[in-house]
């Protein structure tokens, strides 16, 4: 691997001021690719390079994948400005790269551009990061491209999907298995909900009720998504459980819940999973 040292800038003009995206412009595509550091005169640090791969077309096997425990799904709308779509990505890669002590891989959905465009775009987001919040991607976040999927490699591949995080700008494909996905929000507020499945049916279902309506009435709360955990009981007989508190809410209060949550369902997680999801979610109790 190379070694790119950026150190004559600042000693031969002191006063030229090179943005992050004007570095990245005057990187080649093939350094970015084959560079391990990059050093920038007066940080005093360097930043691993991140660890990119793609998940390539005609896979004969889930084994291919290479996934481990804790994997997000994402579809970026690569039509839109980069800016519109760092602020989404920056505040993903803050928060993932604080769970230090677990592997986490973000999959990417790459259709409409090339490897090297979307390698640059992340390139330039870890840099935002590292020079205006002084955060080093976490070495445990991987980071997979995705593109040209068959169905079966869709089914291979969300069968390990743990949440999809959902973007401002996005691009979905049209496999429905996608939208039986968890939901979770790059940009409004996610929380994640535990309910004791055991207690007495008519108080638990007053005590989501009540929790889901102060969740849809919290300033700037629309569009934030909501995980309830089943583990242990049928996803579609509690599918129609909330549908049906859902359905109730809005005939006696006039409140559509989906109007302002997106609620999913999540179960059997294992530790790991579970301990990422809350560093990602605010976790809620019943009263």
């Amino acid at each position: 691997m190379h070694s790119i040292y950026i150190y004559n800038v600042a000693s031969q003009d002191p006063n030229l001021v090179i943005t992050t995206q004007e570095i990245l412009n005057k990187l080649t595509l093939e350094a970015l690719k084959n560079c391990y550091f990059l050093h920038f005169a007066g940080m005093g640090r360097s930043m691993n390079f991140l660890d990119i791969h793609t998940i390539q077309t005609h896979l004969e096997s889930e084994d291919k994948f290479s996934l481990e425990n804790i994997n997000y799904l994402l579809f970026p709308n690569w039509n839109v400005s980069e800016e519109a779509l760092s602020i989404g990505f920056e505040f993903i890669i803050q928060k993932l790269s604080l769970q230090t002590d677990r592997s986490v891989t973000l999959l990417i959905d790459i259709t409409g551009i090339t490897e090297d465009e979307a390698n640059l775009f992340l390139s330039s987001v870890a840099l935002n990061l590292m020079m205006e919040e002084d955060l080093e991607v976490s070495e445990n976040l991987n980071f997979s491209f995705i593109q040209n999927l068959s169905e079966t490699e869709w089914d291979a591949l969300l069968s390990q999907v743990l949440a999809r995080i959902q973007l401002d700008q996005e691009n979905l494909p049209s496999q429905e298995a996608i939208e039986s996905l968890p939901v979770l929000s790059a940009r409004y507020p996610n929380y994640l909900i535990c309910p004791d499945w055991n207690q007495d049916s008519d108080r638990l279902t007053d005590d989501l009720t009540e929790t889901l309506k102060k969740l849809a009435e919290q300033e700037d709360n629309t569009g934030a998504c909501v995980l309830v955990d089943i583990t242990g009981l049928d996803p579609e007989t509690i599918g129609l459980y909330l549908s049906e508190l859902v359905m109730t809410v809005w005939l006696n209060e006039g409140i559509d819940l989906n109007d302002f949550l997106n609620i999913s369902l999540i179960a059997n997680l294992i530790p790991d999973q579970l301990a990422s999801l809350q560093s990602l979610c605010q976790l809620i109790s019943l009263r």
